[in-house]
């Protein structure tokens, strides 16, 4: 997700602010719709003008991530960036416990923390590549526009509000 869109040098951030300056931020997250099912949801808010080229962009850089996967430039920083939010979280109590409490009730290895960073820094790029694929959705992507209109756009489902997203299934 990170590589996708965490901060100013992701691939959407690029695609849809530096190419097209058409967003402040964009963002994405994976949500849980019910048990079985989750969605990948990619938020930004564009001008009316620019929707439909930020929608382009989107769709081709996830395409482009799909087809030829994440690269070294792309995932050190977040490797480093990873490895120092754990420092972070084991060294402060409030943190601590929620981050045991998960590694607890998911039977993560009692050596997780201890081991986080060498298996950070051991895990090949085709490993992580083969990983997103497995884990992101599949191409092609289902797209919702959340908008007063659907007119201009090339969607799949109109919903006017994020909490009717389970019309979109």
């Amino acid at each position: 997700m990170s590589a996708l869109s965490d901060g100013f040098y992701s691939r959407l951030y690029h695609a849809v602010r530096e190419r097209l300056g058409a967003a402040y931020g964009i963002s994405t997250s994976m949500q849980a719709v019910d048990l079985d099912l989750r969605l990948l949801l990619i938020q930004t808010a564009v001008a009316n003008d620019k929707a439909r080229e930020a929608l382009a962009a989107i769709r081709a850089e996830y395409a482009r991530l799909m087809a030829d996967g994440l690269t070294a430039e792309e995932v050190d920083p977040l490797r480093r960036k990873f490895a120092t939010r754990m420092s972070e979280q084991v060294r402060r109590a409030a943190q601590l416990a929620p981050l045991l409490l998960t590694f607890a009730l998911h039977d993560f290895p009692d050596d997780y923390l201890a081991t986080y960073e060498a298996r950070l820094r051991d895990q090949g790029l085709s490993a992580i590549n083969a990983d997103v694929r497995a884990k992101f959705p599949p191409l092609p992507l289902t797209t919702v526009v959340v908008a007063p209109s659907a007119e201009g756009f090339e969607a799949d489902c109109v919903i006017k509000a994020r909490d009717e997203i389970s019309r979109c299934e």
